[in-house]
This record gives C-alpha cells, sequence and structure tokens, in this order.
C-alpha cells in the first residue's frame, strides 16, 4: 500500500505566510545584531527612565508599569519576529525588556 500523494498548500495559505524565505539569501547578521544591541538599549534606557521616575510612588507601581508595557509591546513583538527586517528590531526589544527587569531585580536586592 503506497502512502497518499502529498499536497501542495492552497495558494491562500501560501500568500498569507509571513515571512517568506528567499532562497539564496544570506542572513545579515551583524547588520541584525547592530540593530538588535542598538533597540536593546533604547528599549532598556526607556524602562529604566520610567521606573526612576516611578518610583516615588512605590514599588507595585513601578512592576505594574513595566508589566504594562511589556504586555503591549507583546503583540507587537510576537507578530514582527519571523518578519526579515523586522525581527531584528523585535528581538533586540525583548532583550532590552528582559535585561531591564533583571537590572531592577538586582537593584532591589541591593536594597
Amino acid at each position: 500500500m503506497s502512502p497518499p500523494p502529498l499536497r501542495s498548500p492552497s495558494p491562500a495559505r501560501a500568500a498569507s505566510s509571513i515571512a517568506p524565505e528567499v532562497p539564496g539569501e544570506p542572513t545579515p547578521w551583524s547588520t541584525g545584531l547592530t540593530v538588535s544591541g542598538a533597540v536593546a538599549v533604547i528599549v532598556g534606557l526607556a524602562l529604566l527612565r520610567l521606573s526612576q521616575g516611578l518610583a516615588p510612588n512605590g514599588r507595585g507601581v513601578v512592576a505594574l508599569a513595566n508589566l504594562v508595557v511589556a504586555a503591549g509591546l507583546t503583540p507587537s513583538i510576537w507578530l514582527t519576529r519571523a518578519t526579515p527586517v523586522w525581527r531584528w528590531i523585535a528581538y533586540g526589544a525583548a532583550v532590552g525588556i528582559v535585561l531591564t527587569w533583571f537590572a531592577l531585580l538586582l537593584s532591589l536586592l541591593a536594597r
């Protein structure tokens, strides 16, 4: 008994792919990592500044503000993670958020 023939994807499904791969095109690692690093620094500094500005209001307000910012950025980061150029920006934003949370946790432990 032979297996059924493989079906090709429907035209609607093929057209709806987020980022079709271009065969033979190299990944721009140096440029992409540079962009990711710059975005991580910008997002990290913005979140740290937000946290410092809200610090007199209490730790709960700082934590809530950071969670709101992360929850607001999560859908955009998730949708752009597969787009060829925007994925580097998405990776940088995600790294910036995580590093900022790590820095804020360390600053709480230092007190």
